[in-house]
């Protein structure tokens, strides 16, 4: 989902201005930390249209929308259910999707340099026995307060049966 629709402040997205292939755009927001847009609801769309494609990026962005192969069932690369579509042809052939400024989906081969729409993880308090824990933040961003841990000496590494790991620094 693209987080920040609904005033949201828990994750952004972004358009990549790296025109690069499907393939190569996987790569870049993997290596950002991020993954391709997926887009699961009209009001989404609305948005992305609305936010990012008008103006300066204008033309068609891969989105995660994908099959692996024509027998396949579509797909988004998050793993999420996809049950919302615009499609705007009749017969969709090819195995990757793009958006254009009108919010309309097409396929394409995903060999064209075109850009990509990225959406990242949130930022904030990772820490659950903060008193400002942000649930969603995939990443930590040092923010943290009222945790009887001192976010000077300990960083929150994770949690696993209840029970919560701190690393040193």
């Amino acid at each position: 989902d693209i987080c920040g629709y609904e005033g949201l402040p828990s994750c952004s997205s972004g358009i990549s201005s790296t025109y690069a292939d499907w393939f190569e755009s996987q790569e870049i927001a993997s290596y950002l930390g991020g993954h391709f847009a997926t887009i699961t609801s009209q009001e989404e769309n609305n948005f992305l249209t609305t936010y990012f494609l008008e103006g300066a990026f204008s033309g068609k962005h891969y989105i995660g929308l994908v099959r692996y192969n024509e027998d396949d069932v579509w797909t988004w690369v998050t793993g999420e259910d996809f049950d919302y579509s615009s499609w705007g042809i009749e017969s969709i052939e090819l195995n990757y999707i793009a958006t254009n400024t009108e919010g309309f989906w097409y396929d394409a081969d995903g060999t064209a340099g075109w850009d990509s729409i990225i959406e990242f993880s949130p930022f904030g308090c990772t820490d659950p026995l903060a008193t400002n824990y942000l649930p969603n933040a995939g990443l930590d961003d040092g923010s943290c307060t009222g945790s009887p841990v001192s976010a000077l000496d300990f960083t929150y590494a994770g949690e696993l049966e209840g029970h919560y790991y701190y690393l040193s620094n």
